[in-house]
């Protein structure tokens, strides 16, 4: 092997090492960004089905909340974010029920 043969050889074991390094970052980098995403998506949801609901009805937040896990759940992947804006929607019903049931037991207990 010559000297230029040895060199590319070098070259590329470094390349490689390199890139693998890259892909560490852009992984972790990705996670990071999905969870943000998710939690921003899920709070989001939340807020307008809170703001829905006390203007409209709550059973129209969690009805489309509820289709849209279905959705996620059974044709899954690209629909993902349909279970964050789902879990949301679903949760902002959860949470008025909850304060309308602290209004009336506080109203019951001394």
């Amino acid at each position: 092997m010559n000297v230029a043969e040895a060199h590319l050889h070098h070259m590329a074991r470094r390349h490689h090492a390199t890139m693998k390094k890259l892909d560490g970052v852009r992984e972790k980098f990705t996670g990071f960004t999905r969870r943000g995403l998710s939690t921003i998506e899920t709070g989001a949801a939340a807020w307008l089905g809170s703001a829905v609901g006390k203007r409209e009805s709550l059973a129209l937040p969690l009805g489309f909340g509820m289709l849209l896990l279905a959705g996620s759940y059974f044709w899954g992947g690209v629909p993902s974010h349909g279970a964050n804006i789902g879990n949301g929607l679903v949760a902002s019903y959860f949470a008025a029920k909850g304060r309308d049931f602290g209004y009336r037991m506080r109203k019951v207990t001394p």
